[in-house]
C-alpha cells in the first residue's frame, strides 16, 4: 500500500488551538521528514533542476493564451509540463482544499505548512525544498 500524507488521513474537527498545540507536537517528526525530502532533491540535483524548469514552463504555459503556447511549441511536446503544473496545483489544492483541511495539515504536518508559506512569501524562492515532496505526488498524477 502506497504511504500516505498526513493530510490525506481522516480529518478530525479541531478547533485552531487544537491544530496548533498538535502541529507543535508534530513538528519534530515533520521537520525530520521535510529534512529527508530536501537532501533527497539535493541529491538529485540533476533530476530536480529538469524538474524544476519543466514545472516552471508548464505554469507558463497555463497562463499564457493558447495562441502564444502554440508559437512557442508548435508540435506540443509541452504537454507534459503542462500536466506536471495541473498536477502540482491540484497537490495544493488537495491539500488545502478546506478549513477543516488547514487545520488538519497544520496539526499533522505543521514543517510542510512552514515550507508552503516560506514558498508564497519568498516568491516561490523556497521552492527547491519543496520540490522533490511535489515532485513525487505530482510524477504519479500526471501522467493519467
Amino acid at each position: 500500500m502506497a504511504e500516505r500524507d498526513p493530510w490525506e488521513q481522516e480529518e478530525e474537527d479541531l478547533t485552531w488551538a487544537q491544530a496548533v498545540v498538535q502541529g507543535g507536537q508534530n513538528l519534530p517528526m515533520s521537520t525530520v521528514r521535510a529534512g529527508a525530502d530536501i537532501v533527497e532533491a539535493l541529491s538529485h540535483p540533476i533530476e530536480t533542476g529538469h524538474t524544476l524548469i519543466k514545472l516552471m514552463s508548464g505554469g507558463l504555459q497555463l497562463l499564457l493564451p493558447d495562441e502564444v503556447v502554440n508559437l512557442i511549441d508548435p508540435e506540443g511536446k509541452s504537454a507534459e509540463s503542462q500536466q506536471m503544473a495541473l498536477a502540482v496545483g491540484q497537490y495544493f489544492q488537495d491539500k488545502y482544499k478546506s478549513e477543516a483541511s488547514i487545520k488538519h495539515v497544520v496539526a499533522t504536518d505543521p514543517a510542510s505548512v512552514l515550507m508552503d508559506i516560506a514558498t508564497v512569501l519568498s516568491g516561490g524562492g523556497a521552492i527547491m525544498s519543496k520540490n522533490w515532496t511535489t515532485y513525487k505526488h505530482s510524477k504519479s498524477n500526471y501522467s493519467r
